[in-house]
């Protein structure tokens, strides 16, 4: 993918995007009303009642409903910030069930304002009023059915569990689209970069989290040259200045330099897309802020742990084969070392204190052995062994101790 369709593909993500598009069509639909391009439709009645009672009715009733919903919206930005993690607020601005409702309350608030404003101004023909007055009518549904699903919504919206899940879903997407591109679709890159004069290397010219890489366009350029280029990063890694971006078996002139970067998106904020790490760090965060000594609920852990579990086990059945596409590019790949050090190496010491979760975290971890030995056996074996360290002594705990060295001795 192009980097200017990525750019795209995040703008419609966004908040502003999609109910900047329905409030332009909010105020654009009631001005059809005003034209003759219903004259010459003859079945449409010359005399109809005004639709301006309807539109009175929506315009001050939408106001007051928008206003409410952003409230809670904003407070709801607050709790989840407390209870889950400051990171995971952006899943609010881009749930779809949020975008909707606001879009239609928004967008119908605009048409019922600029339709009023039609009616007493005259501006509407005799069919357009009609016109108006059916489009009002299916506003009006469109309003109700977004009602209910807002407050159906609400029952749940904000819970600890709802945010959960919402970063499980797109954890798991960008996880999934990363399985057969590991290295998106360039060649696996195992170790550092080669090493080659500083005119061949590129400098990361801005500071911030890389958002994604247009390897396509990478490739295609180091074809043209007929060279090889090595990238020394990866989606979701932060640089500045001193970083090394790639580096080119072709001498580079500043201007060459300048148009590789254009390849790399680098902005002030990650994103989940092609970045798995970036949402099995926040769900890691969440099972974290839950163990602090301030909330202590182990119950919410144990729910985040056997998420991160389900994840990592869906990574690893039915290991499909490296989709290579671009053979001119060499990439650093997503590998299960680091996928499960992301995952728990950060949590491992809070679980120290409760027993029952460290039994549940160890039949857990050692499950995934099970599905597939050959990604996660070292991984595992490593992460036992730190968590032995960990297990407090005493006469209950000898039975966890008993079980890890169970697993470590296979």
């Amino acid at each position: 993918m192009r980097t200017f369709f990525f750019r795209i593909k995040l703008l419609s993500k966004g908040f502003v995007f999609k109910i900047s598009l329905w409030a332009l069509i909010g105020m654009s639909v009631p001005l059809l009303g005003g034209f003759d391009v219903f004259s010459g439709i003859n079945f449409l009645p010359r005399t109809i009642l005004s639709p301006e009672p309807i539109l009175n009715i929506l315009a001050t009733s939408l106001l007051t409903v928008t206003t409410f919903s952003l409230g809670i919206i904003v407070s709801t930005y607050s709790s989840v910030s407390n209870q889950a993690s400051p990171r995971a607020t952006i899943l609010i601005t881009k749930n779809p069930t949020i975008l909707y409702v606001l879009s239609t309350f928004i967008g119908s608030f605009l048409y019922s304002l600029v339709g009023v404003i039609g009616v007493y101004s005259d501006f509407y023909t005799p069919t357009g009023k009609f016109f108006v007055l059916f489009v009002t009518v299916g506003v009006l549904i469109i309003v109700i059915i977004a009602f209910v699903r807002w407050i159906n919504h609400l029952f749940v919206f904000g819970r600890v569990n709802y945010i959960t899940s919402q970063l499980l879903d797109v954890t798991s997407d960008a996880l999934m689209a990363r399985k057969p591109l590991r290295s998106m679709g360039a060649r696996l890159s195992l170790g550092p970069p080669p090493s080659f004069p500083q005119t061949c290397q590129v400098y990361s010219m801005e500071i911030g989290f890389i958002q994604y890489i247009d390897i396509k366009s990478l490739n295609s350029w180091a074809k043209n040259k007929g060279g090889h280029i090595y990238i020394g990063i990866k989606i979701g890694d932060w640089v500045n200045l001193s970083h090394l971006l790639l580096t080119s078996t072709v001498e580079l002139s500043d201007s060459e330099k300048k148009t590789l970067m254009t390849y790399f998106i680098i902005k002030t904020e990650r994103v989940f897309d092609y970045d798995p790490y970036y949402g099995c760090e926040i769900l890691n965060e969440v099972a974290m802020k839950a163990l602090s000594p301030a909330i202590n609920d182990s119950g919410t852990a144990k729910y985040v742990i056997a998420q991160l579990i389900s994840l990592l086990s869906h990574w690893s059945e039915k290991p499909c084969s490296e989709q290579l596409y671009y053979l001119n590019v060499s990439m650093p790949m997503i590998n299960e070392e680091e996928l499960i050090a992301v995952c728990f190496d950060s949590l491992i010491p809070l679980m120290k204190n409760d027993l029952q979760l460290i039994g549940f975290f160890i039949n857990s971890i050692v499950s995934l052995e099970r599905i597939n030995s050959v990604y996660w056996n070292l991984p595992i074996k490593k992460r036992l062994n730190f968590l032995l360290s960990q297990i407090p002594d005493g006469i209950n705990s000898e039975d966890l101790r008993q079980l890890v060295r169970s697993f470590l001795t296979k």
